[in-house]
């Protein structure tokens, strides 16, 4: 998907279709934040293992 929304940019398009690809920033952002989410969860479901 990253590779994908920078397309426009690497083809030198301009106007709206080139502000396309700085939205493969937010979804970094949001790749990010749902490998933390995993990680949150992982540790949680963790921490229930070990207290039975």
């Amino acid at each position: 998907m990253q590779s994908l929304l920078r397309v426009p940019y690497h083809l030198n398009s301009q106007g709206p279709v080139r502000a396309m690809s700085g939205l493969h920033v937010l979804n970094a952002i949001f790749i990010f934040w749902i490998a933390l989410q995993l990680v949150a969860q992982t540790r949680d479901w963790s921490f229930k293992r070990t207290q039975r």
